[in-house]
C-alpha cells in the first residue's frame, strides 16, 4: 500500500509538522557534534550505535576516525544559524 503525503501526516505527531525553532536546531547540532567528535578504540562500536539513527548513510558513522585512539568532545558551542527554509536549518558548531 502506498501512502500519500496527506495519509502520512495522519500517522505522524502534530509536533513533527511544526517548523524547527532556532533553539531546537542549535541544541540538536550541539549534541550531534559532541557524539560525532567523540570516539574510543576500546569501545569502537559505541560511536556507530549513537550516530546510526541520526545519519541517512550508515557508512557515515566511521567518517573522520580511523578506529584508533580516543577523543571526547564535551563542550560544543552552537553559533550562527542559517535558515534557507522552514524545514532546513544549518547551525555552525
Amino acid at each position: 500500500m502506498r501512502y500519500t503525503a496527506s495519509q502520512d501526516s495522519f500517522s505522524r505527531s502534530v509536533r513533527s509538522l511544526e517548523p524547527i525553532s532556532d533553539l531546537e536546531a542549535a541544541s540538536f547540532a550541539g549534541r550531534f557534534a559532541t557524539d560525532f567528535q567523540s570516539f574510543d578504540q576500546d569501545d569502537p562500536s559505541r560511536r556507530a550505535e549513537v550516530l546510526r539513527p541520526l545519519l541517512a548513510d550508515p557508512q557515515a558513522c566511521t567518517w573522520g576516525w580511523s578506529g584508533a585512539g580516543r577523543q571526547r568532545a564535551d563542550s560544543p558551542l552552537p553559533g550562527r544559524i542559517y535558515r534557507p527554509s522552514d524545514t532546513v536549518v544549518f547551525v555552525e558548531v
